[in-house]
């Protein structure tokens, strides 16, 4: 006798099937890189296809709990971002959008550089940066300007 169950693990894996065009452009209408991240539960194929996404975004607030700031959280978010940037550089992979919201980032003036110099060298269309300081000091981005730079977001 079969059960309910039984059906639902024999059932065709239709998500599986989705054609990589139609994954990019549900993955394309997600909010956020953490968002976006979470779909790889759904099979190999999304995985695969992840890897690759060209849509970077990276908030530091959606890694906090409270109003309590842990100074190792925003170190793992500095790897993640930076191994993720290194690894779409290294590959010669296209990044389409790079937003990156980090606060207290005096401390991270050369990081920020290299970051938006490698998304810009990607040939990215859209740039998005978020650098709380605690100085008040600025982030000079005259040296990345570049005519492949579509729009910038606010």
């Amino acid at each position: 006798m079969s059960t309910a169950s039984d059906e639902i693990l024999g059932a065709n894996d239709r998500i599986s099937q989705l054609s990589e065009s139609v994954i990019d452009e549900i993955l394309f209408r997600l909010p956020r890189t953490r968002e976006v991240a979470q779909t790889i539960v759904l099979s190999k194929t999304w995985l695969r296809i992840l890897s690759t996404f060209p849509n970077l975004d990276f908030d530091q607030a959606l890694y906090f709990y409270g109003d309590k700031y842990h100074w190792d959280t925003r170190d793992k978010l500095v790897n993640f971002v930076d191994n993720t940037i290194q690894r779409f550089h290294e590959h010669q992979l296209l990044i389409k959008r790079f937003k990156l919201y980090i606060q207290t980032a005096d401390d991270m003036t050369p990081l920020g550089d290299k970051w938006v110099g490698m998304a810009v060298e990607s040939k990215i269309e859209e740039l998005c940066l978020h650098f709380e300081m605690q100085d008040k000091a600025r982030y000079n981005l005259h040296l990345f300007l570049r005519p492949n730079l579509c729009r910038f977001l606010n």
